[in-house]
């Protein structure tokens, strides 16, 4: 289903969001209460590209995101709402597209705290749109809406599913969970924080399908990945109006299902690592 992925390259360094599709598509969290508008640039370099548990470039590329986010209300009162862009950009000639942008995403979405603010909400729900074009696969566009709920819990479980409603007709459901600790053990790392986090997904029959190549349509548990991502502040980068990170990371991933294993093209299994540089103003 990530058929739909390329990368803007006017930010700078490489998800998933491999992302996964659910850390691509994922909306920064602001905090700053006064300002109503924020805007978030990342970009990263990744080993390979994965999405979903499917292998769609064996060769390093370079991935860029722009979020813009509004305010909606007074503080926020009347949640918030986000403009995304996202793409690819492949750096060798593996499938002939050296230095092009192989895929351009187009997100739209609307997020607001449930059940109180900060530490006492119940959790935080996002309704969303992605359009996905493609250069390099077919179908060569597609569109997804979705709908998150993360749980303001131990963990953080999230729940996020997506709906095809362009070519697949179909449902993909990823289920997640994270947590962030503290790297206090020196004064080099007082403000380093590591996330680990795991993803599984669920497909059903209509895009196992189309995104898996199956002749049947089995809906099964479809992927699964566990990544740790060092999140490291750049102070002669940031400053009263901009925050900088710097986030190396590293992901196990696999396709569990052995049909689609069978079915799908290239290594269903394995690492991704890389990092990215992430701008806040």
């Amino acid at each position: 289903m990530k058929k739909l992925v390329s990368s803007l390259i006017f930010t700078a360094f490489l998800s998933a969001q491999a992302e996964d599709p659910a850390t691509k598509h994922a909306v920064p969290e602001k905090t700053e209460e006064s300002k109503a508008w924020a805007l978030t640039l990342e970009t990263g370099v990744y080993s390979h590209y994965i999405f979903r548990g499917l292998t769609y470039n064996h060769d390093p590329v370079v991935q860029t995101s722009a979020t813009l986010d509004y305010k909606l209300g007074k503080e926020g009162e009347y949640g918030k709402l986000s403009l995304c862009y996202w793409n690819s950009v492949d750096t060798t000639n593996i499938i002939g597209q050296s230095g092009e942008i192989t895929e351009n995403d187009y997100g739209i979405c609307w997020s607001h705290e449930i059940g109180g603010e900060g530490d006492n909400r119940l959790g935080d729900l996002k309704i969303g749109n992605w359009y996905y074009d493609f250069k390099t696969f077919t179908p060569n566009h597609t569109g997804e809406v979705y709908f998150d709920w993360t749980f303001n819990s131990f963990l953080s479980p999230e729940v996020t599913a997506y709906y095809d409603y362009m070519e697949a007709h179909g449902w993909y459901i990823n289920f997640a969970i994270g947590h962030e600790f503290g790297l206090d053990f020196s004064d080099l790392t007082k403000e380093w924080k590591l996330a680990l986090t795991s993803n599984v997904g669920w497909t059903d029959g209509n895009s196992t399908q189309q995104w898996y190549g199956e002749k049947d349509q089995d809906s099964s548990f479809t992927d699964f990945n566990v990544k740790a991502q060092v999140k490291i502040p750049v102070s002669f980068l940031s400053g009263d109006k901009v925050t900088t990170t710097f986030k190396p990371f590293i992901q196990w991933f696999t396709t569990l299902d052995r049909v689609h294993q069978n079915a799908a093209p290239g290594d269903q299994e394995g690492f991704v690592g890389g990092a990215t540089l992430s701008f806040e103003f």
